[in-house]
């Protein structure tokens, strides 16, 4: 039951990876759209928007990263 529940978990999410990927594909295309297609994301490094991004971006992927070792454990 454990085993099947488990796998259902990850068959659920499995597209996540994708979805935020494309996510953040399609805010880089918005910023380009803004800013002009030279622009580099590390420019804008110091802004609180992207930094608010970055911070959320690591402890989701942390945060899934320590479920799926739990769960497959």
């Amino acid at each position: 039951e454990y085993h099947a529940l488990t796998n259902g978990i990850f068959s659920q999410h499995r597209g996540t990876m994708l979805d935020v990927a494309k996510g953040v594909f399609e805010f880089n295309e918005d910023l380009n759209k803004l800013f002009g297609p030279d622009l580099e994301l590390a420019e804008l490094r110091h802004l609180n928007l992207i930094q608010d991004i970055e911070r959320s971006l690591d402890e989701f992927f942390t945060n899934r990263l320590t479920l799926r070792l739990m769960i497959s454990h």
